[in-house]
């Protein structure tokens, strides 16, 4: 699949699982996303998409599962809203062009795993439960 993911994927409003991984998405997630309220995993990892990480990714209330957005192009740092993701168990931001500090993620008290290699994060990581266990 190829282009831009269309500002009608928020109509998908009862999808629970969305799949996109390994394809040639390119340019940004649309805010649309957001009307997607009862997805639980959401994979574009392996395109193309590019720009910010949209703060919608971390309002979407039933994302426990995964959000995987490794493999992209995206930069700037990590939305504030992903602390709103207490919920999520697999987060992988890896293979992007990411910038900043993980404070933000010190909220994710369920993750299980968590990739953030290959970006270009700094400072250290955050003094949860979680982190002690690296």
């Amino acid at each position: 699949l190829t282009g831009t993911l269309p500002p009608s994927i928020g109509s998908l409003n009862e999808l629970t699982k969305l799949n996109l991984c390994k394809n040639q998405f390119s340019g940004g997630i649309p805010a649309e996303i957001l009307s997607c309220n009862k997805l639980q995993l959401l994979d574009l990892g392996s395109n193309g998409f590019s720009g910010d990480i949209p703060k919608e990714l971390g309002q979407l209330p039933a994302l426990d599962i995964l959000l995987n957005l490794s493999c992209n192009q995206f930069s700037g740092h990590i939305p504030n809203q992903f602390s709103g993701l207490s919920r999520l168990g697999i987060l992988d931001l890896s293979h992007n062009n990411l910038t900043g500090n993980l404070n933000i993620l010190a909220s994710l008290q369920n993750l299980v795993s968590l990739n953030v290699s290959f970006n270009d994060f700094s400072g250290q990581l955050p003094n949860t439960p979680f982190f002690h266990k690296l």
